[in-house]
C-alpha cells in the first residue's frame, strides 16, 4: 500500500514558521540532534520510495507517487524560503537566534534539494519535468546564468548577426527572466542547453559565419519558436528573389529542403514540446513551397492557352488564414474530426481553400497560424460564432428567441 511519506518532514518545517520560533527555540535545541533527525527521515523516506517501485502497483499509479511527493518537496522548499525571507527582512521585530534559524532552513532546504536530486537520478522515468522549480532553486540557477546570458546578448550585438534571428533569441531570453514567468524543470534544461550551444558557437566559428551556425545550432536544439521560423522563411524568400526563374526556384528550395533534412535534432529536445519539431514545420514549408512552383512550371510548359491544365478545386471564405486556422483548431480540440493526424488535416485545408486574401494557403503558414493564436483573432472567431448561434436561435428557435428578447427589452427598461 502506497501512502504519504512526507508528513514528519512537513513537521519539521513547520516548526520553523517565523510565529512558532518561541516554541521551537533553536538556542537550546539540540540543533545536530535535530539536524540528525531530518537526515534520518530523509533517507526513511528514499527507501520507501525505492520499496514502492518494487510492488505490484501499476505504473502510472507509482509516476503518481512519485510526482505527488516531488510537488510536496517542491512546496516544502519554497515555503521554507519565505520563512527565509521574512527572517532576513524583519529588521524591526526582535526574533530570538534568528540568524542560528536562519541558517538552519538554509541548510533544511539543501537537504530538500538532495531529496529532488535523489527522484531526478533514481526515479527520472517519473520526475515530472514540467513541474515548477523551487524559488530558492531559481534564484541560484539565475544567478549563475545571468552573466552568460548577457554575454551572449553582448555577442549577438557585437558580430552583427542578422536583426530577425536575434530577436528570435531575445524573445526566448528575455521573457524567460521575467518573475512572472514559470519556470519548470525543462525549461531550465532547455535554457542550460541553449546557452551552452549558442556560446560555443562564438569560440568554434570563424568570423563572418555567424548567421549559418546559429541556425545550424538552433535546429540541433529543436527551437520551434515561430521567430525563428519567421527567420529561415524571410532567409529562403531573400535568395528566392534574386532568382531569375521557376527552375531556379525549385534549385533553392530543394538545396534548403536538403539541409534541413541534413539536420540532427537533440533527442527528446524543443523550445515548445507542445509545437512540431522545427525541422517538420520547415520541412512542410519548402515542401509546400516547392509543390506550388512545380505546379506553375507544368503549367507553363503546357502554354499559356492550355483550358484544361491542372488546377485544385478551391472554395474561397471571407475570413483570414489566422480565423481559419482557430475555426479548425476549435473543430479538431472538439473532436469533431474523424482522424487524429493534425499534419493531413492542415494539408487538406491548405490545398481546398482560399482565405480573404490568400487564393494559395500555404501549409507552413497555416501550421503557423494553427499553433499562435491571438487574443485579437479569438475576438473576431467568437464574434462570428455568436452570430451563427444567433441565426440558430432565430431560425430553428423562434419561440425561445422571442421570449429571450422580451426578457432582454424588460431589463433594459
Amino acid at each position: 500500500m502506497l501512502k504519504y511519506e512526507l508528513k514528519t518532514l512537513q513537521e519539521f518545517v513547520l516548526a520553523l514558521a517565523p510565529e512558532q520560533l518561541a516554541a521551537f527555540d533553536a538556542g537550546r535545541r539540540d540543533l545536530p540532534l535535530w539536524k540528525a533527525s531530518v537526515e534520518s527521515e530523509s533517507v526513511r523516506i528514499k527507501d520507501s520510495w525505492t520499496t514502492a517501485i518494487f510492488t505490484a502497483a501499476k505504473d502510472n499509479i507509482i509516476e503518481r507517487y512519485i510526482q505527488y511527493h516531488q510537488t510536496g518537496i517542491i512546496e516544502f522548499a519554497d515555503l521554507l524560503q519565505s520563512y527565509h525571507d521574512i527572517l532576513k527582512g524583519d529588521n524591526e521585530v526582535s526574533i530570538p537566534f534568528c540568524d542560528v534559524t536562519v541558517e538552519l532552513i538554509r541548510w533544511f532546504i539543501s537537504q530538500l534539494f538532495e531529496l529532488l536530486n535523489y527522484i531526478e537520478r533514481f526515479f527520472s522515468k517519473y520526475f515530472n519535468l514540467e513541474s515548477k522549480i523551487p524559488e530558492t532553486y531559481r534564484a541560484i540557477s539565475f544567478q549563475e546564468l545571468s552573466d552568460i546570458i548577457k554575454e551572449l546578448q553582448r555577442q549577438l550585438s557585437d558580430m552583427q548577426v542578422e536583426i530577425l534571428l536575434q530577436s528570435s533569441i531575445h524573445d526566448f531570453l528575455n521573457s524567460i527572466v521575467l518573475p512572472q514567468t514559470m519556470i519548470t524543470f525543462r525549461k531550465l534544461i532547455y535554457l542550460k542547453e541553449f546557452l551552452k550551444e549558442l556560446s560555443s558557437v562564438f569560440i568554434q566559428t570563424e568570423r563572418g559565419d555567424w548567421d549559418n551556425q546559429i541556425s545550424m545550432a538552433l535546429l540541433y536544439l529543436n527551437y520551434n519558436h515561430l521567430g525563428f521560423f519567421s527567420y529561415y522563411q524571410d532567409l529562403v524568400n531573400l535568395e528566392l528573389a534574386d532568382a531569375d526563374n521557376n527552375e531556379q526556384h525549385i534549385e533553392i528550395l530543394m538545396r534548403y529542403l536538403s539541409i534541413i533534412k541534413a539536420a540532427q535534432l537533440k533527442p527528446a529536445f524543443s523550445y515548445n514540446p507542445e509545437w512540431p519539431t522545427i525541422k517538420l514545420m520547415l520541412e512542410t514549408w519548402l515542401n509546400d513551397e516547392i509543390a506550388t512552383r512545380m505546379l506553375a512550371g507544368k503549367k507553363d510548359f503546357n502554354g499559356a492557352g492550355a483550358k484544361h491544365s491542372y488546377k485544385p478545386e478551391k472554395l474561397p471564405l471571407n475570413i483570414s488564414v489566422a480565423q481559419l486556422a482557430l475555426i479548425v483548431r476549435l473543430f479538431y480540440e472538439s473532436g469533431h474530426f474523424a482522424i487524429a493526424n493534425i499534419k493531413e488535416i492542415l494539408r487538406f485545408i491548405a490545398l481546398h481553400y482560399e482565405s480573404k486574401k490568400q487564393q494559395h494557403i500555404s501549409t507552413g503558414s497555416i501550421h503557423k497560424e494553427f499553433y499562435s493564436v491571438t487574443q485579437v483573432t479569438a475576438a473576431v472567431v467568437r464574434d462570428m460564432l455568436l452570430k451563427m448561434v444567433d441565426i440558430i436561435n432565430k431560425r430553428y428557435f423562434p419561440v425561445i428567441f422571442a421570449v429571450c428578447a422580451i426578457i432582454g427589452s424588460h431589463s433594459i427598461i
